[in-house]
This record gives structure tokens, sequence and C-alpha cells, in this order.
């Protein structure tokens, strides 16, 4: 029997059922018996065909979920100082809610608590040229609270909650530029530290993620 190459897998059976239909009507049991060897044979190769399309799906199915997990990646990083900071920002007080501190917004980095006090929420990422050292920045105007989430490389972002007595303390020394007060935070080993004009440093880890004062 001589196969087209072009005919594919439902032909192939017609043509056997035929052959085997005209060799059972001949009586030829020789034929019968090859003909049904190939048809085992041909029945193992469509097995063998499913599975390579479903292993072809699921690899496909893959690629596809790497690309669109890079996707997701690249928007993130694409994403401006100020939309990043909006997002984490957001996703902060989002968790402090599910704590049960729930924060009032006022503008985009200003808050008020249950009791009044007006929170100022600034974030920066670590620097890439100038590791452990972060920028941060609030408008000009009283704030009682000062939160600085401070991004890492490799480490979650850590949250110093500054409270209203170290605010007032440091608050006229800091620098200011363009209606903005700027807050520089070092790390040194695993110490934060506040570093204000004239080298003087001050030390913020026991404010790390001291949200007491803000209930």
């Amino acid at each position: 029997m001589v196969v087209s190459g072009k005919e594919g897998g439902e032909a192939l059976i017609a043509r056997i059922n035929m052959l085997l239909q005209q060799a059972v009507s001949e009586g030829n049991y020789k034929e019968i018996g090859r003909l049904a060897k190939v048809a085992e044979e041909l029945a193992a190769l469509e097995d063998q065909e499913k599975q390579i399309a479903e292993r072809r799906r699921s690899v496909a199915a893959l690629v596809h979920e790497g690309i669109t997990i890079s996707r997701q990646e690249a928007r993130i990083e694409d994403q401006s100082p100020r939309e990043r900071g909006n997002r984490v920002r957001n996703r902060y007080v989002e968790s402090l809610a599910q704590d049960g501190i729930q924060l009032q917004r006022l503008a985009a980095k200003k808050y008020r608590t249950p009791r009044g006090l007006t929170v100022g929420i600034t974030y920066a990422k670590e620097l890439e040229i100038r590791s452990d050292s972060w920028f941060l920045g609030l408008a000009d105007e009283p704030f009682d609270i000062v939160i600085l989430l401070c991004d890492s490389f490799y480490e979650e972002t850590a949250a110093f909650i500054l409270p209203p007595a170290f605010v007032k303390q440091i608050w006229p020394t800091l620098s200011r530029s363009e209606g903005q007060v700027k807050f520089h935070v070092t790390r040194a080993g695993t110490a934060y530290n506040l570093r204000l004009p004239g080298r003087d440093l001050r030390a913020i880890n026991q404010y790390l993620n001291a949200a007491k004062v803000l209930q």
C-alpha cells in the first residue's frame, strides 16, 4: 500500500478500512493481519502527535506567561519616580488600614490621623550611584508626623514614622529647595540615620514601623 504524504490521518484510516473490507471479503487473512498492524501503528502515531500538541500548547502558555510578566515588570520599571512613589505610598496606606489604622487623604502626600494630626508621607528609591542613601521631599508646610518610605534594592521598603516631638525638633534645620523640605536618609550596616545640615546625624531606627503614633 502506497500512501501519499498529503493524506492526513482520517484519509489513512478510511483507506485502511477499505482495504480491510476488501481483504475480509477475499479471505486474505495475511493481509488482514498486516493491515491491523498498520492500523495499530497509525493509532500510536496519532497518540504521540496529540501528546506533542499538548506539550507545545503548554510551552506556548509558559512563554506567553513569561512575556506577560516581563511586560508587567517593564511597565513598573518604566514608571516615573512620581508614579512609583504614588503606588508605594498607596500600598503602604492600605497596609495600615488592614492593621486598623485609617488615614484620611488630604493631598498626594498629605494625610490626617483619626486624632486630627497631619501626616506627610514621602517616598524614595535607593540611589544606584550612591547606595545606602535616600533623598526624599515634602511640601514646606506644617506636618505633625512624617513618614519616610525608603525603598531598598534587596530588602523590603523601610517605613520610618517620625513622631511630632522629633519632627518639631528637626523641622527648622532641614534643607529647603523650591518649596520642598528635604530629607537625607543614610544607612551604615543596619543603622539608619537622618543626615541634617552641618554633618548632624540623627539615629532613626527606633522609628522603624513605629505606627502607634498614628492611632
